[in-house]
């Protein structure tokens, strides 16, 4: 996160853009020991206290599934993890980006995907996540 978070910065000075929303894309690739909810976790926690050029995460997949309680089969996943006091991503740009990313990952594996989102200070973050049970 030290890395991500002095890119953004760092880009966001050399192109003057000092407004520019610190947008970070995570992709899991299952290549971490650590489980998708336990990353999801250290993400929104780490990030409330420091590294405060990351406004925001996208936290996704196409190569690891998760069971999510209500659908039958695992599917892809695609977190919106949104971090306190910090400003949220444009709803419009947001809302298009995850459109297209389940539009072209769904045609090309031929697989359905889910969308779970986490909301602004949900205090049933743990619950949710433990309840997600990701496949290797």
């Amino acid at each position: 996160m030290r890395k991500a978070n002095r890119q953004i910065r760092s880009t966001k000075r050399h192109l003057g853009l000092s407004d520019a929303y610190g947008l970070l894309l995570l992709a899991n690739d299952m290549g971490s020991s650590l489980f998708p909810e336990l990353i999801a976790h250290i993400l929104y926690h780490s990030l409330r206290n420091q590294y405060s050029s990351i406004e925001g995460v996208i936290f996704f997949s196409a190569t690891s599934k998760a069971q999510i309680p209500g659908i039958q089969d695992p599917v892809y996943y695609w977190l919106q993890i949104v971090i306190e006091d910090r400003r949220r991503l444009d709803s419009e740009f947001s809302q298009t980006l995850e459109a297209a990313w389940f539009d072209k990952v769904s045609a090309a594996l031929n697989q359905p995907m889910c969308k779970i989102t986490i909301p602004y200070r949900d205090p049933e973050l743990i619950n949710l996540l433990n309840a997600i049970r990701f496949v290797r």
